[in-house]
């Protein structure tokens, strides 16, 4: 039976009778012509209903989702001024023709990606949620949640005429955050007013997203469509918008439900400021409070906060707001029209200055509906003497003329009033023709090219690109891509700071700035597209996917400098310039001596590379052009399927679209890359090798926007980057960087193992990563993380039933590293024995999520660490197996909360029992002279630093750690005791370390060059040492007491050291390569294990009296390893090698049969023993 529902409410009714719930039948409503009339079914799925509301760019109607029988709204883009309609003849829209078709089809475009955006905003409970977008009848349609509530308007009303401020600020709190992310994906609201915040069960709600856009660039006509009031004076000019125009916006709206009074309008503002302070109208707020409130509606863009994190940050956490004037100090007060084109560096004809500016009308300055191109002009008459007011002998002002002061301030006010008119149209006038009112302009120019700079256009020379630029004055991810995605020419950011970029990919189509001071790192998909620009005086740090096409430039000026982990690739060498003075060094590789070396500076243009390819369409033909010495790249343009394998293919090869290539599954490796290209636009399924076992390998890279399937073995170093599907069953991963940007799965149904392994990897995930692992009951699917690999989450993980993550490295998440939603299945495991990062990303404002549902058993030996801004949940089985949990304070505000830049300020924090958690400010480089005890939670900012240069460091207590700490120690000793952790970035100069009674040190990236040289390290009563970045330990000597593990997840050498395993201490040597040399020995009476895949040279000795297990090959050049107790040997069929001495005068038991093989040494004593 078919359902009817009421137009008005979405009630289901009966056909013909009126709707129980409103009481209206559905042949009350008439819609206007050009409105869908009630019943028009959308999409087959979408009803339409009555019109809710409509503005000058769209129209919204109340709608059902027949499918889920809900009540929605749905948003049609109209632009009255481009496009008409009558309903009656036909449903679709016809936009007009001329220059106004390029615009409205820009403008539909424009309108939907904004909904794709929106739709990825939908866990902000405060913005209304995107259900669904499409295109039909000539326009496009978003359709969103329907919000049934209370608007912030009718509540003022109902609380009396205003909201008590205590109540008020909880009630919007959460908006901040909502907003936060909104512009950190580049939307703006543009429209935020009391009537478009709705208070719906208790919860703050941001209705009509977007309602008011540009709709046309240049000198075409526009008509405004603001709220007066709330809308700021950039929205009149329509240019220069950002986050700071929401900020406005915002503050208006707090104003009005404060106070109960509609703030002045922005234009009115300009001539008189005539806002009433909120405490002098009984608003129980403290003066900062009120101050952060009115400098958020300061009129000009730059004398307001640049973003909602700054003004929450006032408002709720006590940081101080900049002094503001209102009502006494008028920001202008011109005589004329005139005296504002000049303020806004206009030449004025001095007759044209001594005419009046406007004559007082009658009419009411509002600027509903004005043309932008209209002719605005006025009278007004003034005082040709240019008379200055006095004061007579008893103190009366009186002006030249004689007036009383009575009298004077009576013209006073008639002036006042009369040029309000004449000053808010010369406004209007002066905001279209100069942006110069609203912005300061910044030129960042390199002293090279002042000279150059400094002529004028006729001389032919090119503009420079920064001379519009707006500046970037907000630590924030959200600020920068604001002004990015905004209207302006060019963008400065060059604050003494750092910038994040985390958040969705970003495509530079417009000239970036970075100043001298400045520091932005890249940890998503940047692109400088055509048209983009990014020049580099400062810091870049790459450490996500940078690259550049078109004609688009990467310009690192005297000075500047790119660095970090991360590739750069480029379509074409003129894509980077590196200027004298200027250095770009990616992961320890400098361009002016590399140069473009396809690694790390990677130039590759498709196009070029297959420009002249030989097209093969079967595998004979693939041979053939392989064997060729005159062919240097191949295109496979035919489904193929391979009867043998293809090893150290030397030349690029691409996989059109469309086309399969099937490789034998049981082969030892199907398809070998050895340097050069390889591109697949196709479907490539079976084994998958890049680089020789054996064999030294060429740079090779990868990159696939299709489907590749089965197993993957990488043994060179390489860049993959996964645009498109990699399934793979098994395989390992040893080095390289691999980029996902769309879908990462490790499926064991493709193969006969379960086991995905990462070594020594450099992994940005964009996308999402996936272990699937039902469909096995047998045995686990296991995806690892091994040692020397770093992940870095800005996507998804998703981990299925029967499977497990195992983590010796660094996971690093700004987003959600796991999630409750994402995890799923019996028989599912996290083990976690490297460091897990949640990380909160301050200059973006982003939070991040550690969460594990029930079921799932999570085993923690490692670190995690988690800000306050940031979530722990893990209501499933923890296992907490000795490892460190560190929730650090980041950004908070609070009396608890200190931060600090020198060193007096550091201790007098530490001993201020009030004071809970002290950060040292980015930047600051703090000398202490004596010791330093820490009892209390303690956060290094980058790139602050510690430096001890006549005392050492103690942290004591449970309650004691030190985040992210940068030290230099001159030979200072450190102790860690009694549960207190040590978090270490970076160490220089290391003296003496003693960890006990529980205390933990996790090392980072320390200095390769000795951070504990010629020093002791004692491990007592529980001590724990987690080392994870590349080490060199050199003339230590290392003691490892009963209880105490001491734990190296990364690559190291031990030069002249003494290391001693006491009984139940354990040193736990987990990753692929290291070197013991000649003069170092390691004797174990506890347990020490050597693992995890490659090699470890041993030039020293290993005396083993206890309990020792070796997963590497282990290769005596010159070293002499002696068993006087057990030994479990598994190097999955390898073994042992080199000339040295193995005396074996207890066990040694393999499941290696090889695993004397290529033993050239001596070996006596005791058989080797097979088995498990």
């Amino acid at each position: 039976m078919e359902k009817h529902f009421c137009p008005y409410c979405m009630t289901p009714v009966k056909e013909g009778e009126p709707c129980k719930a409103c009481g209206l039948t559905s042949g009350t409503y008439s819609p206007s012509p050009h409105h869908l009339p009630p019943g028009t079914i959308l999409m087959d799925r979408y009803l339409v209903g009555r019109v809710l509301g409509e503005g000058g760019f769209g129209i919204t109607y109340i709608g059902c989702d027949l499918r889920l029988e809900l009540k929605v709204a749905i948003k049609e883009y109209f632009p009255s001024d481009k496009v008409t309609r009558h309903a009656q003849a036909s449903l679709e829209v016809s936009n007009y023709t001329g220059a106004l078709t390029g615009n409205y089809e820009r403008g539909k475009e424009k309108y939907l990606q904004e909904a794709r955006t929106m739709a990825r905003m939908n866990k902000q409970a405060e913005i209304v949620s995107v259900r669904d977008f499409f295109e039909a009848n000539n326009t496009a349609y978003i359709v969103m949640e329907y919000v049934e509530g209370t608007t912030f308007k009718e509540l003022v009303a109902q609380k009396g005429g205003r909201i008590p401020a205590g109540e008020f600020l909880h009630m919007i709190e959460p908006l901040f955050f909502a907003l936060e992310v909104m512009h950190g994906t580049g939307l703006i609201h543009r429209d935020i007013s009391p009537d478009n915040l709705m208070l719906e069960n208790g919860s703050v709600r941001l209705l009509d997203f977007g309602c008011a856009r540009e709709s046309t660039h240049g000198t075409e006509t526009m008509t405004i469509a603001l709220k007066h009031g709330y809308a700021p004076i950039e929205q009149y000019q329509h240019k220069g918008q950002g986050p700071w125009t929401d900020v406005y916006a915002l503050c208006a709206t707090m104003y009005y439900c404060l106070t109960g009074k509609v703030p002045q309008q922005s234009l009115d503002r300009l001539c008189e400021d005539e806002l009433i302070l909120p405490r002098k109208l009984g608003v129980d707020m403290t003066e900062n409070q009120e101050r952060a409130l009115l400098y958020g509606m300061g009129i000009r863009p730059r004398r307001r906060y640049q973003s909602v994190q700054e003004l929450y940050a006032a408002l709720y956490t006590g940081v101080p707001a900049p002094q503001i004037e209102i009502g006494q100090s008028i920001l202008f007060m011109p005589e004329s029209g005139n005296q504002m084109a000049a303020e806004a560096g206009q030449s004025i004809p001095a007759e044209e200055q001594r005419e009046s500016a406007a004559e007082d009308s009658g009419k009411r300055g509002d600027v509903v509906d004005v043309p932008m191109t209209e002719a605005i002009s006025g009278e007004t008459g003034t005082e040709e003497d240019g008379n200055k007011d006095t004061k007579d002998s008893s103190g009366n002002r009186q002006t030249d003329s004689g007036i009383g002061a009575g009298e004077a301030e009576e013209k006073r006010k008639k002036t006042i009033h009369q040029v309000k008119i004449g000053a808010a149209a010369a406004a209007i006038v002066c905001l279209v023709a100069s942006p110069f009112l609203l912005q300061e302009k910044l030129r960042p120019v390199s002293p090279d090219s002042e000279e150059t700079l400094a002529r004028t256009a006729e001389e032919g020379e090119e503009k420079d690109p920064f001379a519009e630029a707006i500046p970037v004055t907000a630590e924030s991810e959200t600020a920068l891509r604001a002004a990015l995605n905004g209207d302006a020419e060019a963008v400065i950011w060059e604050g003494e700071g750092s910038i994040q970029l985390t958040g969705e990919a970003l495509t530079l189509t417009k000239p970036l700035y970075i100043g001298e001071n400045a520091n932005i790192e890249i940890a998503t998909e940047v692109t400088v597209g055509d048209g983009g620009l990014l020049r580099i005086a400062g810091n870049l740090d790459n450490r996500g996917f940078l690259s550049a096409e078109g004609d688009g430039l990467i310009e690192i000026e005297s000075g500047g400098n790119l660095g970090g982990m991360g590739s750069l690739f480029v379509e074409k060498e003129e894509n980077l310039s590196v200027k004298s003075g200027g250095t770009a060094n990616i992961f320890g590789v400098d361009f002016a001596e590399a140069g473009f070396d396809r690694l790390h500076f990677v130039p590759f243009s498709e196009e070029d590379v297959f420009r002249d390819a030989a097209h093969v369409r079967t595998g004979r033909q693939l041979l053939d052009a392989l064997e060729d010495g005159n062919v240097s790249s191949i295109v496979i343009d035919a489904d193929i399927t391979l009867a043998e394998s293809f090893r150290h293919i030397q030349k690029s090869v691409m996989v059109s679209e469309g086309v399969t290539v099937t490789a034998p599954q049981d082969a030892e490796a199907s398809l070998c890359f050895d340097g050069w290209y390889f591109v697949n636009h196709g479907t490539v399924s079976g084994t998958f090798q890049v680089g020789d076992w054996n064999e030294d390998g060429r740079a090779s890279n990868v990159i696939n926007y299709g489907r590749i399937t089965n197993d993957i073995f990488v043994e060179s170093e390489c860049n993959i980057v996964n645009r498109g599907q990699m399934t793979l069953g098994s395989g390992g991963i040893r080095s390289g960087k691999l980029y996902n940007l769309g879908e990462f799965v490790h499926d064991a149904s493709r193969g006969d193992e379960t086991w995905l392994e990462f070594l020594g990897v450099q992994f940005t995930n964009i996308g999402t990563i996936r272990v699937e692992g039902d469909g096995l009951q047998d045995r686990p699917v296991v995806m690892k993380f091994a040692s020397g690999t770093e992940v870095r989450n800005h996507g998804v993980m998703e981990i299925g039933g029967n499977s497990r993550l195992e983590n010796e490295g660094m996971i690093t998440g700004y987003g959600r590293i796991f999630a409750a939603d994402i995890i799923s299945g019996h028989g599912t495991e996290v083990w976690n024995s490297g460091i897990i990062r949640v990380e909160y990303a301050g200059s973006a404002g982003k939070a991040a999520s550690l969460s594990v549902p029930a079921g799932v058993q999570f085993g923690n030996d490692g670190l995690i660490t988690c800000s306050s801004h940031s979530s722990i949940d893990i209501p499933g089985e923890f296992d907490d197996w000795g490892g460190a949990f560190i929730p650090y304070a980041w950004g908070d505000g609070g009396d608890d909360f200190r931060y600090v830049s020198t060193a007096e300020e550091l201790k007098e924090a530490l001993e201020d029992d009030a004071c809970s958690t002290v950060v040292v400010d980015g930047g600051s480089d703090i000398t202490l002279a004596e010791e330093l005890v820490v009892t209390k939670g303690l956060a290094v900012a980058w790139p602050g630093n510690l430096h001890f240069t006549g005392g050492g460091l103690t942290l004591k207590g449970e309650d004691a750690y030190i985040y992210d700490a940068k030290l230099t120690m001159d030979g200072n000793a450190i102790t860690v005791s009694d549960g207190a952790v040590l978090d270490i970035e970076t160490i220089n100069g290391g003296g003496p370390l003693h960890v006990e009674n529980g205390g933990q040190i996790i090392l980072r990236n320390y200095n390769e060059d000795g951070f504990l040289s010629g020093q002791n390290v004692t491990l007592k009563s529980g001590g724990r040492i987690l080392s994870t970045g590349y080490g060199r330990l050199e003339n230590q000597t290392v003691s490892i007491d009963g209880g105490c593990v001491y734990r190296i997840l990364s690559d190291y050498e031990m030069t002249d050291c003494s290391i001693e395993i006491r009984k139940d201490g354990e040193l736990l040597i987990e990753t692929p390569y290291g070197r013991i040399d000649e003069a170092s020995v390691i004797t174990n009476s506890g347990k020490l294990v050597v693992g995890s895949w490659q090699e470890c040279t041993l030039s020293g000795e290993i005396v083993n009296h206890n309990d020792m297990e070796c997963y590497v090959c282990l290769n005596l050049e010159g070293g002499k390893l002696t068993n006087n107790g057990y030994i479990y040997v598994d190097l999955a069929g390898n073994s042992f090698r080199g000339d040295g001495t193995i005396e074996n005068n207890g066990t040694i038991v393999t499941p290696s049969k090889g695993l004397m093989e290529e033993f050239r040494g001596n070996y006596s004593g005791n058989k080797v023993e097979y088995g498990e």
